[in-house]
């Protein structure tokens, strides 16, 4: 696992675990309605002083018809409401969006809030121990999976309860609860997992087979025999039929030999059909010939509890 310390990267992170994802699907004339109804709904709302019912609105009518100035109403809805995190994450996407836009106002509206939220954010520092980085080590803020180049950087979060875990193969997991409560950072230090005691023990590997049945090589015989006949009846049946309109290209008054090139003609074609459904029928029983000799199957007790694995295996 390779632990870098980028800040930029970090902030990238942290504002995507907070930000939901936008519909790239052009609104409808009924969502664009709704949406401007909620918008007003929350706007009314807020400067009534009732965020945590304005918020919802404003998370709605971002959803039916995003724009940047509704995004930048939430994230004052949020500021207001105290998850200064998500407003830090909306405030940074409606600058981008008011600076494509050229909308100035609403871009120094997003800077100076963003300013002000710098200093008052509450922030989760997840570290790894030299020793805890083992083979495929995972470590997650709040359910989400921190890349590498989140690690030991500080996660802008919302107040409350967060939990950082970290788990790995035959691992006993590591979980930590720390809560955000004001300004300032929370180390989060992930130590070497213990070896997984609980964990069923590890069965011998079934007897497998040494390679391809008979049955398997059979069916490979017949798609390779089958589809080569039904290539080659193909090729013969366009020769006869070519030869019976060059013998007879008007289909009128054709002697006993242009009949008879077509009627070949027509024999070859449907050979080659017939053929053509007998490789299909072979290759998807040669298919499911080839998993069943692939395939082992498992079987584990112990007290309480019965264990069944199936395993495909691939050469």
């Amino acid at each position: 696992m390779t632990v870098r310390t980028t800040t930029r990267a970090a902030l990238g992170i942290g504002l995507a675990m907070l930000v939901p994802t936008r519909a790239l699907a052009e609104p409808s004339t009924s969502d664009r309605a709704l949406a401007t109804v909620l918008f007003e709904e929350g706007r009314a709302l807020l400067a009534g002083g009732k965020p945590a019912e304005a918020c919802p609105r404003f998370e709605r009518a971002q959803k039916l018809d995003p724009s940047g100035g509704t995004l930048l109403n939430l994230a004052l809805c949020h500021e207001q409401e105290g998850k200064l995190a998500s407003a830090w994450a909306e405030f940074n996407e409606a600058l981008s969006i008011a600076v494509r836009d050229g909308r100035r106002d609403r871009a120094s509206a997003a800077e100076e809030h963003l300013e002000s939220l710098r200093a008052r954010l509450s922030r989760v520092r997840v570290s790894v121990s030299a020793a805890a980085r083992t083979p495929g080590l995972r470590v997650s803020l709040d359910g989400r999976e921190l890349p590498s180049e989140a690690i030991d950087v500080g996660v802008p979060v919302d107040p409350g309860e967060h939990v950082v875990e970290a788990t790995a193969p035959g691992r006993a997991p590591f979980r930590s609860t720390v809560r955000a409560m004001g300004p300032g950072e929370l180390p989060v230090l992930v130590t070497p997992l213990e070896a997984d005691r609980g964990a069923p023990p590890t069965a011998p590997p079934p007897a497998t087979r040494g390679g391809a049945s008979t049955r398997t090589w059979v069916l490979g015989g017949v798609v390779v025999v089958a589809g080569g006949l039904a290539g080659g009846a193909a090729i013969l049946a366009r020769q006869a039929r070519s030869d019976a309109l060059d013998a007879c290209p008007d289909k009128i008054g054709c002697d006993a030999s242009a009949v008879d090139r077509n009627r070949t003609a027509v024999r070859l074609a449907d050979a080659a059909t017939v053929l053509t459904s007998l490789a299909a029928v072979s290759a998807g029983a040669l298919v499911w010939s080839i998993l069943d000799d692939r395939t082992q199957i498992a079987a584990s007790a112990g007290p309480g509890r019965l264990d069944l694995r199936a395993t495909l295996r691939f050469r």
